[in-house]
């Protein structure tokens, strides 16, 4: 992974053949070693240089590694000249509709997962896309999706389910027992929280293909008015923490592997008013899970996205 790597190779392997030992003998170790990365950890903190080792769906190593030959992975990627961060994670996703949906192809999301976005939270605006909880969890199993999906109980889908189409009255204690029943189900089913939003109306869209690069491209390199760090904190690491998801938005060993690799001098969201339905650009790998997304800026249409269910708490 760094220049003295294939004389270091040469010299492995001539010592190998000399002792009657293949040099390809030993096993691979990792899935994928992404190199010479400026590391973004979702901290809020500077970036620093590191190598990245995978295995499976998960980070296993950070640090130099530089000792690693090719043969122990199965797959190297040399990020040098490029970031790597933790997979962007949006706190307030309308995907849920195309996580769900019965085509392949808006499964996969490409418009946010071409901005590198690897989960999303359910519940925008109070709404779940199914009833109960459970149907939606087994509506997003069962045709995969692309991206992790964090489920919530929709408040105004509670809501109506009790009230029907009379909730914009005052709720009576009998019907609010019933809403609170219906959240309690929804928790104890994996939903992380209660989703809700004041009333909103559809617009032109063009976020929906652009909003995370734009924030990168216009208010980082741009206009200079936040850090790249704490444009990637934002986005990584502090939605993690709000939501309490504990082995995602950092790059950490033994977290789960999603993570972006971008260009900064290159990536900007290209989606207009006129023009909504553009990708961005800049973005070279996208993984979730451990899976590529994207691949040298080439989507691979894998669909490696979980539910990530709450688990292991009491719902009080």
């Amino acid at each position: 992974m760094r220049a003295t790597r294939p004389a270091a190779a040469a010299v492995l392997g001539l010592a190998a053949w000399s002792l009657g030992v293949s040099p390809h003998a030993h096993a691979q170790q990792y899935d994928v070693l992404i190199c010479n990365a400026r590391v973004l950890d979702g901290t809020g903190n500077p970036w620093f240089r590191a190598d990245l080792a995978i295995a499976g769906d998960r980070i296993v190593r950070i640090g130099d590694l530089s000792g690693v030959s090719d043969d122990e992975a199965r797959r190297v990627v040399d990020a040098r000249d490029r970031y790597v961060s933790p997979g962007f994670v949006d706190l307030h996703s309308h995907a849920d509709r195309a996580m769900t949906s019965e085509h392949a192809e808006a499964r996969r999301t490409k418009s946010l997962n071409s901005q590198g976005l690897t989960t999303v939270v359910g519940g925008a605006d109070g709404r779940n896309v199914a009833w109960p909880v459970s149907a939606e969890i087994a509506a997003l199993r069962d045709g995969g999706h692309a991206m992790n999906f964090v489920p919530m109980v929709g408040h105004s889908t509670v809501r109506q389910e009790v009230m029907g189409d009379d909730y914009e009255r005052a709720a009576t204690p009998e019907e609010i027992a019933r809403m609170q029943a219906l959240v309690r189900e929804g928790m104890e089913a994996g939903a992380w929280g209660l989703g809700a939003g004041i009333a909103s109306r559809p617009g032109a869209h063009p976020r929906h293909f652009g909003a995370f690069t734009r924030k990168i491209a216009r208010f980082v390199k741009d206009l200079k008015a936040i850090s790249l760090p704490f444009a990637v904190r934002s986005m990584t690491g502090l939605p993690a923490r709000i939501v309490g998801l504990e082995d995602r938005g950092l790059l950490r060993e033994g977290y789960k592997a999603d993570l972006v690799v971008f260009d900064l001098e290159r990536l900007r969201d290209r989606a207009t008013v006129l023009e909504p339905d553009r990708y961005s650009e800049g973005v070279d790998y996208v993984m979730v899970n451990g899976v590529f997304t994207i691949d040298d800026g080439r989507f691979t249409d894998e669909m490696p996205g979980e539910v990530i269910l709450r688990s292991g708490r009491p719902v009080s």
